[in-house]
């Protein structure tokens, strides 16, 4: 077996190990608000095949950057007096921690990542130029990526990658810049770096680069295809269930208990969903615990599910203020599980009178869920789902707010195509017993596998493409 090995480097505090924590999906390292607080080398497996492994390096960020290249610059064999060098950890910090990231590169690198933060011009980040002559020395292949995007429009983000190229042209082992926010990215973002590795690599790793991107693939494809199985179970099922009243047609209270008993159901199936999604997408243990509990902690509030005298906008702001609030107590800890568990509850509860339907079939008079409402639950779960598919693990508020607007436009805009597709949908599902469950989920499945597609996609080129190719 043979492995293939990136360096993940970067000026102190930039966000290596949180980037490191996002592309394992696991925690690693440590992580805080400070300087140096990573002071040795770590190899971690990210990806592997029978043959192959890919192998990702969380180094210690450079320090004393012009100090230390101006100590180089008068040796005649600069790495070589660099790796005979013996810095004190405590006394002299920032050099020691230099020495152990550039040593990490001339010994493991096939490739470096130099993560340097968006929230800074190329112009601001003086250290750039003076740590890339220090790499450059290494011969080592560099790709740029950029983290701390936030969610930057497209416009804003080309507008990033473009200067940052333009200053990388100066330096000839920089071959591209993607990229790549710890906190936001979307984990097929992830293909398009091992795409762009594959271009950038050295010929000699890129035949088990092009091995492992095709391991990657399947993952992705099986990846997706179980999401929208999942969510095409639950809504074909949901438009589908009926609730025969019990006692007299004509009670209140019979309509009440029969709207009471789809509630339940729907809580329970949507909770079992998003649960589903985040186990299936890596974020167990603490974050996956905090997260389903938010689901009881806001039911349990009080709130109320599916009440006809809201209107469904209230609804849907309420539930996202509510969470919003959530996060805000847990500084993000939740993964933004406030904002979602709110956002889909709120907007749940803001169904009204066209949210159900009462019809009268061979079995009574019953109860069912009407187009409007499916529409809304849909678009909750899939806000669910991009919060799940978007998550970084970092630290930190997650400024909820911001993100809830930015992620409810991109469920709108994946939405928008099929919306008279999934209203043909909705009206099928009037013709009680004419069509089951299962020939709905059939109808459904395609057309909610273009949508969480296009979700993910969002208004990346290089994203459709790599989905293209899946």
């Amino acid at each position: 077996m043979s492995d293939i090995t990136w360096s993940l480097i970067s000026h102190t505090n930039i966000g290596k190990t949180t980037l490191a924590r996002t592309l394992l999906r696991r925690e690693v390292g440590e992580v805080s608000d400070q300087a140096h607080v990573t002071d040795r080398s770590e190899s971690h497996l990210l990806l592997e095949t029978p043959q192959h492994r890919l192998i990702l390096w969380d180094t210690p960020g450079f320090g004393d950057s012009a100090r230390l290249l101006k100590r180089l610059r008068s040796e005649p064999s600069p790495l070589s007096w660099l790796q005979s060098q013996v810095w004190d950890r405590i006394t002299d910090r920032p050099l020691y921690c230099s020495q152990l990231a550039m040593r990490n590169v001339r010994e493991e690198a096939d490739l470096i990542l130099y993560l340097v933060s968006a929230t800074e011009t190329p112009e601001e980040a003086g250290y750039v130029p003076l740590e890339m002559e220090l790499l450059s020395w290494t011969e080592v292949p560099v790709i740029f990526l950029l983290n701390q995007t936030g969610e930057s429009s497209r416009e804003v983000l080309t507008e990033m990658i473009r200067r940052w190229e333009s200053v990388s042209a100066d330096w000839p082992s920089v071959k591209a810049v993607l990229p790549l926010d710890a906190h936001r990215r979307c984990w097929l973002e992830e293909g398009v770096l091992l795409q762009t590795a594959i271009s950038v690599a050295r010929d000699s790793s890129r035949p088990a680069l092009e091995e492992l991107s095709d391991r990657w693939r399947r993952d992705a494809r099986q990846q997706i295809d179980a999401t929208v199985e999942a969510l095409a179970d639950l809504i074909a099922d949901l438009l589908h269930h009926r609730e025969v009243f019990e006692g007299s047609s004509l009670s209140p209270g019979a309509k009440k208990a029969a709207r009471e008993r789809i509630k339940e159901q729907i809580e329970q199936r949507s909770r079992a969903l998003l649960k589903r999604w985040i186990h299936s997408h890596g974020l167990t243990g603490e974050l996956a615990q905090n997260l389903e509990s938010d689901w009881g902690q806001f039911v349990d509030s009080g709130e109320s599910w599916l009440d006809e005298k809201r209107l469904g906008v209230s609804g849907i702001i309420s539930g996202a203020a509510t969470g919003a609030l959530v996060d805000a107590k847990t500084l993000g800890a939740t993964l933004g599980a406030g904002t979602m568990v709110g956002g889909i509850l709120g907007g749940i509860a803001g169904w009204g009178l066209a949210g159900w339907i009462s019809e009268k079939s061979a079995q009574g008079r019953h109860l069912r869920i009407g187009g409007e409402a499916m529409d809304s639950l849909l678009e909750r779960l899939l806000f669910g789902l991009c919060v799940i598919t978007h998550h970084g693990r970092g630290r930190g508020e997650l400024r909820t707010p911001e993100l809830a607007l930015s992620w409810q436009s991109r469920v709108e805009e994946a939405l928008g195509p099929t919306r008279e597709r999934l209203i043909k949908v909705w009206e099928r599902g009037r013709e009680s017993g004419t069509e089951s469950a299962e020939e709905t989920r059939k109808q459904l499945t395609p057309l909610l596998q273009e949508i969480v597609e296009r979700l993910l996609a969002g208004n990346s080129s290089a994203m459709k493409e790599l989905i293209a190719q899946l």
